[in-house]
């Protein structure tokens, strides 16, 4: 209603915010994708009051249109103690709205609310509207607000007048209580935040799947109508002494934990002929494969204050984005760019500079070897993701020194050594390896080679998560000092991997905190 009067202008007012919130759904859950899964916990509270108001225009280096007045800071109190994607109103805009037949909008606040300067007031949540969203500039209430009220507009012409103001605020849920009653959470707001949670996994793994993808069809290899075979010793289970099952596996990941991991030397060849990973096509089956998976494994983890699935997602993201920090080479010209390949371009250089470049095969394998490889092979990248997204599936919550003092059955199959850690490895690889996800897992790795050594990456980069045991930190630390030590002597390859071990259990551990 400023600085153009109109009678409806609380009901447009009320539109507006109605759009805002929105708007501000819609663009949390766009940005979600690439800031992270507490993205779309982000949104707004609305607060609007009507009453006069002084306008002017404000000079000096920003120009700009402002209103003044008690009715401004009355707005301002009344978004304060709002909820989070709700709209509250004053019961002067309430009045407002009722002149133009919105009473049906109204609901009014159980309790009443306790502002600054104000005192206790009784305010009005608003319901549903009713219509299409974005409706805010045009009245649908021209015919009920043919009466004006006292608070209705007055001529503008003096740079005063009355019409309606909305206050609002960003803030996140966790603040949805500030100042007002308690807000029941909806029965399916844990579900969707699961939901959500599993969409941007999805997003991050895809993102690597086609790098692995782009660095396969580099190297002439292929996936279609291929299968992983399983290899049935590692995962089968023990027998008795009368030849019968037993719920003991007959290896657990403790005993496959490795000193040094081994990462693929650096191929020329392939980076020279790799193309955009984002230009690659991922099958559809997969796609669904993958969305499946993830899923059920945000179902395997337990609803504990800590070691849940949004834990597991943080952990991801940040490992994720550790890796996307580390320089990586990109092309035959040892160009390099930063982040994870693909996410980046390559520099550019003029026709002098390849005239001395003839050393460019040597300059791009030992900036690989800076990076310890880890950069330069996507399913490195895949497994490291993959480890933080299951490190703590079906873990109950309490430590391992408990389980093991409590003599459980978990801790008996597990030596009484990382017990939670093994567990969650042990039931994410069961369902990795069942055949409902045989198109995913061919891939990821296809060959029998290959899923070995994914298998042996996730081992140690979801063991390393237990920091307490004390043997795995002292294999640790004896890594450590060979790694950086003087007097020990190793093969180049060795040395380029004992420090890709490192980094990538540090990477984990760094995310895990």
């Amino acid at each position: 209603g400023i600085p153009t009067p109109r009678k409806d202008h609380a009901v447009i007012m009320v539109r507006f915010a109605r759009d805002i919130l929105t708007r501000i759904h819609v663009l949390t859950k766009e940005l979600e994708i690439t800031h992270g899964p507490d993205t779309a916990d982000l949104s707004l509270r609305c607060g609007i009051h009507s009453g006069p108001v002084t306008a002017g225009v404000l000079r000096g280096e920003r120009v700009r249109f402002q209103l003044f007045g008690d009715t401004m800071n009355t707005a301002s109190r009344i978004e304060h103690t709002g909820q989070v994607g709700r709209i509250q109103v004053s019961v002067e805009t309430a009045d407002c709205l009722r002149v133009c037949g919105k009473s049906h909008w109204l609901i009014k606040r159980e309790d009443q609310v306790e502002a600054k300067g104000k005192g206790i007031m009784q305010t009005y949540w608003i319901g549903s509207l009713g219509g299409k969203a974005g409706g805010s500039q045009a009245s649908e209430t021209d015919e009920d607000c043919d009466t004006v009220n006292e608070h209705e507009h007055v001529s503008a012409k003096h740079q005063n007048g009355k019409g309606t103001a909305s206050r609002n605020n960003n803030n996140t849920i966790t603040n949805n209580n500030r100042g007002g009653a308690k807000k029941k959470a909806p029965n399916n707001g844990l579900q969707e935040r699961s939901t959500r949670l599993v969409d941007w996994n999805v997003q991050m793994f895809l993102h690597i799947i086609k790098q692995i993808i782009a660095r396969r069809e580099a190297s002439d290899g292929s996936t279609h109508g291929r299968s992983t075979p399983i290899s049935k010793s590692r995962f089968g289970h023990k027998t008795d002494a009368n030849g019968g099952g037993s719920d003991a596996p007959a290896s657990i990941p403790m005993d496959e934990v490795e000193e040094i991991i081994h990462l693929p030397d650096f191929d020329q060849r392939i980076a020279r002929r790799q193309q955009d990973p984002e230009a690659m096509t991922v099958n559809p089956v997969v796609v669904t494969q993958l969305r499946s998976f993830i899923m059920n494994v945000s179902l395997m983890y337990n609803p504990n204050s800590f070691h849940n699935f949004e834990h597991a997602s943080h952990v991801t993201m940040s490992v994720i984005k550790l890796l996307a920090r580390i320089v990586a080479p990109s092309d035959d010209e040892g160009d390099f760019n930063l982040g994870m390949q693909g996410q980046g371009k390559p520099s550019s250089r003029d026709s002098s500079s390849h005239q001395h470049n003839n050393g460019t095969t040597d300059s791009a394998a030992t900036l690989h070897d800076h990076t310890y490889g880890i950069t330069s092979d996507p399913l490195t990248q895949f497994a490291c993701a993959f480890s933080a997204l299951i490190h703590d599936v079906d873990h109950s919550g309490v430590p391992n020194a408990v389980l093991v003092k409590e003599g459980t059955r978990l801790a008996q199959i597990y030596n009484n050594r990382s017990v939670a850690e093994q567990n969650s490895l042990a039931l994410s690889w069961e369902l990795f390896m069942s055949e409902e996800y045989a198109e995913l897992r061919s891939c990821i790795c296809p060959t029998a080679a290959e899923i070995d050594r994914f298998r042996q990456l996730v081992v140690n980069a979801v063991m390393a998560t237990d920091i307490v045991d004390k043997e795995l930190k002292q294999l640790r630390n004896d890594r450590w000092d060979k790694a950086f030590s003087n007097d020990f002597e190793e093969s180049p390859r060795n040395a380029r991997d004992r420090k890709a071990t490192i980094v990538i259990e540090h990477l984990i551990q760094a995310s895990d905190v």
